[in-house]
């Protein structure tokens, strides 16, 4: 079975044997849809012997040592019309649309093998055309036929401008058709979708799946409530660090001369810290009144009552603060009433 192109359904074929070295090494492996050596005309109705070279893409057209002549895009072709020569070889006249590839002068070649040879050209014509605008045209003019003489209006239109230069376009490797199978129409005879140029081809959707059925749900175990652990309201257990504890920060600020509660017993209620022996545990009891605080804890006292002054003298400091600035009790925050 002939390999063909997935796009377009048309038939691969391989270079003929005649064909110049040159065309050899370019096309030998490309995607190939019409080959075959042609009489090219001009305006004054002149043949020469030229290779035309029908791809994916591109009509080329060689000379006979394998020289590049003209390269036309099928995407910007116009329209093609068959025409009838006077010795009765069958014709076919390329016309390109100027708005597309200006500058690019039309092509009339007699195609080897009669009518029959022409039809297969149009084919491939037709069928690349039609994938590359889909959706814009999609369908290929091919007008009727028309008997060529030297006073036929097709042979003004062959005039090739003087500062003409090919715009060569590569062939297309056999390889690249690997990425197009899902294009490939199934046996039932559906259409193959065809993808525009630069634009990403449209991927199959993939059979549908019966659903598998999930199991039950696992039933879950209700959440057991931990009880909460008997705590003592008087008794409070912290692990210290061998290390002896930390000194209360100096204030930063000035003492006030006229406040002496730093310096006289506070009636507030402060922990008395008592370690016991046994264990690594600092136990503080339950709170009793400074005044019954003996003579052995009066150096913890001393820190304790500076750390209390410390904080009230900021605290007078922040409403000081705030008499100023009351912007400021927003970012900060009340003080503490002490």
């Amino acid at each position: 079975m002939a390999a063909t192109d997935p796009r377009t359904g048309l038939e691969l074929i391989p270079l003929p044997a005649a064909a110049p070295a040159a065309l050899r090494r370019s096309f030998g492996d490309a995607v190939l849809h019409w080959a075959g050596a042609c009489d090219i005309y001009n305006r004054q109705c002149e043949r020469s012997e030229c290779w035309v070279l029908a791809t994916d893409r591109c009509l080329y057209v060689f000379d006979t040592a394998g020289e590049v002549a003209r390269c036309y895009e099928v995407a910007h072709i116009g329209g093609v019309t068959a025409t009838t020569h006077a010795d009765g070889a069958a014709g076919l006249f390329v016309d390109v649309d100027v708005e597309q590839a200006p500058g690019v002068p039309n092509l009339l070649f007699a195609v080897p093998g009669g009518a029959g040879e022409r039809g297969a050209v149009v084919k491939v014509l037709a069928a690349v055309y039609a994938r590359l605008h889909k959706e814009e045209k999609g369908v290929l003019e091919v007008d009727a036929e028309e008997a060529l003489t030297p006073a036929s209006g097709l042979l003004a239109t062959l005039k090739v401008p003087r500062k003409y230069e090919v715009d060569y376009v590569p062939p297309t490797p056999r390889g690249d058709l690997v990425r197009f199978e899902h294009l490939r129409p199934n046996a039932d005879g559906r259409v193959a979708v065809f993808a525009r140029p630069g634009q990403p081809s449209p991927q199959p959707a993939a059979p549908a799946r019966k659903a598998a059925a999930s199991p039950p749900p696992h039933p879950r175990k209700p959440p057991q409530s931990k009880a909460a652990a008997p705590t003592s309201p008087h008794v409070v257990a912290k692990r210290l660090p061998p290390t002896s504890p930390a000194k209360a920060p100096a204030s930063p600020l000035k003492e006030d001369p006229g406040d002496e509660r730093g310096a006289q017993p506070s009636a507030f209620a402060l922990k008395k810290p008592h370690r016991d022996p046994a264990s690594p545990m600092l136990v503080t009891s339950a709170p009793v009144p400074r005044a019954a605080a003996s003579g052995a804890a009066s150096a913890l006292h001393d820190k304790l009552a500076a750390h209390e002054r410390y904080e009230r003298e900021v605290a007078a400091y922040l409403r000081k603060v705030f008499e100023v600035f009351p912007a400021a009790r927003n970012v900060v925050g009340d003080p503490p009433s002490l």
